[in-house]
């Protein structure tokens, strides 16, 4: 049955059975509508039946009354309606099964991961065990040898006082006795003074051994970064020169690297349609590649406008590249470009702020800003802002943004309400870097933490929205070459560019905190 608006009747019976009166043609004056027309659905006059609806099928207004009328009667009592109901019923009994089951599986699953995570603590907590016994062992040893150092340096200390002392006795005696004691008296004093007692600063480092197959070393090692140095020695011994206590949420484990080819230097990321799919696009070349996580190559765009510096993908499936001629274009779901606005600087990144779709930029140059783009023009953020370079920025659920000051070194993070409320830097953080901090690259994770690319320093640095460490992550072990671009896509995975065209792609793997510089691990 036809849903829609139900109408008064007209012409032939009304409501109750009765004649109605006749009701004027609202096409033709003067002329009473006494048909109906099959097709159109509407009362007409005899005018209307010769001009307009001349070739339609109408009846008499009575005629049409009677067949509606018959039709409906034998609809509403015909088995199809009760078939529909009862299917209706069953299939609302069927959902409800379904959630029941759901509860059930739900219950069994927890249990599961609950059995599950009690064994792994235990695992940790035998591990922490271990740490602690080397730790405290370790330092009980650099403890005693410098209490015996101590001891010694007393003895020296005091050894010279009594020979000082001495002297003031020595040049009282008669000359005899002064050359009689007076060449031992030099050789004692000679002894004391050449005695090594060591550098003024004492720095000691002790040594931390597991047990073959306790710890996955090699992921133990790029979590501590540079805390771990050399390599395992015997049962897997290392040199560990600082304690660090981790509070982190996952750690990247490697899945894939590859070479994506004719892009040279890797300037920028942007996750593609699936989760499975990234777009990798080059300063150096006109060309940018979707690639998947194997590396082979999807689609292609030709710019042709000297190259891609930056890109973002809005939630209604469009992309937007900045390039070197100061142009953003507009990139449709099916791949057509357009010049969509120009700048007046040239832009060297792209984001989107997640909850309203706007664009932000940044004007990399000297002294450049940040910069909203909306239908209504081209606006400057955060103008009180003394940025020296501000080369990449990205913005989290909630609305704060984080930005990449390449040049100061540092890294500044502002609220939805544009107020500062942290800053990652060299100063503020003991990084323990052998390099510079340099921050080239930065991408929001799916909660609202962020993970920067350190060029300098071949790392991520993975921080919370108000600029605390949560941990650092080397990736000299996956990619000999410098870090340049990040992205990451809704399912968790961490894709990395590096110079020379390579692609790292990780899978965030989740952890637990640990003391003693330790971070457990999901296997």
């Amino acid at each position: 049955m036809r849903k829609g608006r139900v109408s008064k009747p007209v012409g032939g019976k009304g409501e109750n059975g009765g004649s109605s009166m006749p009701e004027p043609c609202s096409c033709n004056n003067g002329h009473e509508v006494a048909f109906v027309c099959r097709r159109c659905k509407i009362p007409i006059c005899s005018k209307c039946r010769t001009a307009k609806h001349k070739h339609h099928e109408s009846g008499r207004i009575r005629e049409v009354a009677e067949e509606l009328k018959t039709d409906i009667q034998k609809t509403a009592s015909e088995r199809c309606c009760k078939d529909k109901m009862d299917s209706i019923l069953k299939r609302k009994k069927a959902i409800q099964a379904f959630k029941d089951e759901s509860l059930r599986t739900e219950s069994h699953e927890i249990d599961r991961i609950d059995e599950h995570f009690n064994t792994l603590y235990k695992h940790l907590d035998e591990i922490r065990k271990e740490l602690v016994t080397a730790v405290s062992s370790a330092i009980r040893k650099d403890t005693e040898y410098l209490e015996r150092e101590e001891r010694s340096l007393d003895k020296i200390a005091n050894s010279i006082t009594k020979m000082c002392e001495d002297a003031e006795k020595l040049t009282a005696q008669s000359d005899m006795e002064i050359v009689k004691t007076g060449y031992a008296f030099f050789e004692d004093m000679k002894d004391a003074m050449e005695t090594d007692v060591g550098p003024p600063a004492v720095d000691q480092a002790f040594s931390v051994s597991f047990e073959p197959g306790s710890v996955d070393q090699t992921l133990l090692m790029r979590m501590f970064g540079e805390v771990f140095e050399g390599e395992a020695i015997g049962g897997g011994v290392y040199t560990v020169q600082q304690k660090m206590t981790f509070n982190i949420a996952s750690v990247p484990g490697l899945i894939r690297m590859f070479n994506v080819s004719g892009l040279g230097r890797i300037s920028d990321l942007c996750h593609g349609v699936t989760n499975d799919d990234c777009w990798v696009g080059s300063g150096r070349s006109n060309q940018v590649k979707l690639v998947g996580v194997s590396g082979d190559e999807r689609r292609v765009i030709n710019l042709g406008v000297g190259g891609c510096r930056g890109m973002t993908r809005t939630d209604d499936g469009y992309m937007y590249m900045s390039c070197g001629d100061k142009c953003i274009y507009e990139v449709q779901p099916n791949l057509k470009v357009s010049k969509w606005r120009v700048m007046p600087f040239s832009p060297c990144c792209l984001t989107s702020d997640p909850r309203t779709n706007d664009l932000l930029v940044c004007d990399g140059g000297h002294r450049g800003g940040i910069f909203t783009i909306t239908n209504s023009g081209v606006e400057k953020i955060l103008p009180d802002v003394p940025f020296e370079c501000a080369i990449d920025i990205a913005v989290n659920s909630v609305g704060d943004m984080c930005v990449c000051d390449s040049d100061q070194h540092r890294v500044l993070l502002f609220n939805s309400n544009q107020h500062h409320i942290g800053t990652y830097d060299t100063c503020s953080q003991n990084l323990g870097l052998r390099d510079k901090f340099r921050p080239i690259s930065v991408v929001c994770d799916n909660e609202t933490n962020f993970v920067i690319v350190d060029e300098a320093n071949f790392m991520l640095h993975f921080i919370d929205r108000v600029g605390v460490l949560l941990f650092k992550f080397s990736t000299r072990q996956d990619c000999p070459t410098r870090p340049l671009s990040v992205s990451l896509s809704k399912a968790g995975l961490l894709w990395v560019g590096f110079d020379g065209g390579n692609v790292c792609v990780f899978n965030l793997l989740p952890v637990m905190p640990q003391e003693y510089g330790y971070a457990g691990f999901l296997p």
